[in-house]
């Protein structure tokens, strides 16, 4: 048997929103505006969507925020319910429409923010046309994913036919509440989450090793230095987020350490970094090391490319260098360790220079969160993350992600969106 027929025979694991499932479907029959919140890992974004379209609440559009999860939900859905990808579930990314376009409409469309936002300028609220609309990852903060929120609600208060569903592994819940008051009730599903907690997770600072895991993994004089003066600026989330050469030289002393300490090479691991530029630095660090099959995930990373971080790997211990894009929506079969920089890429207006400009800062606490969370190594036995930052650090940075905000971008996508609608 082939490698992908092999992968596709093995039974997956029994989804915790399943228990769930009477609940889910009453709430969105019942109500205009469901908001789900749910772990990640726990099944919701590739389960529901067919919770309801086996209750015949279809046709379903679905969006999130990456290609690489639209792609990879979209063929797991099709392959669950053996079904051809492109008839009755397909998906819309850029200049790739994978859905039926020949006769009746594909039951099932996962899509950007982005091609929904490209969509509507050339249809108005004709493209928004479906029985249910579900926003997953709504945490995920974009220019795009907001103006979606709001030509919805504008499309919601123009008929009474559609249903919309919120979800998210981590979000304040409240102001979604208030936000969607004038639809009507807004009914609100949470996913306990011990639930999600199937499997056992330990994270480790590198703040709380001993004097001999100093001495023997980083190679430091436990009495004359610390991880926390060397790898982390500050304890305030204003401390500067760059990545020094120390960082890539202390992600490959623990991906060794990991190498060495665990024998079963089909135990992956995910190493989370902010930029393309860190990936590569990272990817410098290791080359030449043949113990590791390295992939990259990164948007401009083509699809089929990065799909390829689905498969096993059983020759060598697969390292995943991912930006924020493997955080969630997708489960990544065989991760078992993740170490986490602890930094993301902000894009921001330059009101002086009045352009775009991007940093590095802290992740907010619920992307911590949802790192830390059951949602990549469902699969797996157990997780052991080293997150390189200290706990005090994390106590004081900010709650949510914010949004990245350009006045023109926001005023260029207005007026495409609303063209013709």
């Amino acid at each position: 048997m082939a490698e992908g027929e092999e992968e596709a025979a093995r039974p997956r694991p029994t989804r915790v929103v399943e228990a769930l499932r009477g609940r889910i479907v009453q709430a969105v029959k019942e109500n205009r505006v469901t908001i789900i919140v749910g772990g990640t890992g726990c099944g919701k974004s590739s389960m529901i969507p067919q919770f309801l379209l086996e209750e015949n609440l279809e046709p379903i559009m679905c969006t999130l925020p990456r290609r690489f999860a639209v792609v990879a939900l979209a063929q797991m859905v099709a392959q669950s319910r053996n079904w051809e990808l492109g008839e009755e579930v397909g998906y819309h990314i850029g200049h790739s429409n994978m859905t039926n376009l020949i006769s009746t409409r594909s039951k099932i469309v996962f899509k950007t923010a982005g091609v929904v936002l490209e969509q509507m300028r050339h249809k108005g609220f004709a493209a928004l046309q479906y029985k249910v609309i579900i926003l997953d990852e709504i945490h995920e903060r974009s220019v795009e994913s907001d103006l979606v929120l709001a030509y919805v609600k504008q499309f919601m208060m123009t008929t009474n036919d559609s249903r919309l569903v919120l979800m998210s592994a981590t979000i304040d819940s409240t102001q979604y509440v208030e936000y969607f008051k004038d639809i009507g009730k807004v009914e609100l599903i949470t996913i306990p989450s011990s639930s999600c907690s199937n499997f056992q997770r330990k994270v480790q600072y590198l703040e709380q090793w001993n004097a001999v895991q100093i001495v023997d993994i980083l190679k430091m004089d436990s009495e004359t230095e610390s991880p926390r003066t060397k790898y982390c600026p500050g304890l305030d989330c204003k401390a500067e987020a760059y990545l020094s050469p120390d960082v890539y030289q202390l992600i490959n002393k623990l991906l060794l350490h990991i190498h060495e300490s665990e024998r079963d090479t089909e135990k992956g691991i995910l190493v989370f970094l902010p930029t393309y530029y860190a990936l590569e630095q990272q990817w410098d660090v290791l080359s030449g090391c043949s113990i590791f099959k390295i992939h990259i995930l990164h948007r401009s990373i083509d699809t089929d490319e990065a799909l390829e971080t689905m498969k096993a790997s059983k020759s060598c211990r697969k390292v995943i260098l991912a930006t924020n894009m493997a955080e969630s929506s997708v489960t990544i079969p065989g991760v078992a360790y993740v170490i986490d920089s602890c930094r993301s890429l902000q894009v921001y207006w330059n009101p002086v220079r009045r352009i775009n400009s991007v940093k590095l800062v802290w992740i907010s606490k619920s992307q911590s969160v949802t790192k830390n969370q059951s949602n990549i190594y469902t699969e797996v036995s157990r997780k052991l993350c080293f997150p390189q930052a200290v706990p005090v650090l994390l106590e004081k940075i900010m709650q949510h992600s914010a949004c990245s905000q350009s006045p023109c971008f926001h005023e260029q996508n207005f007026i495409r969106g609303c063209s013709k609608r």
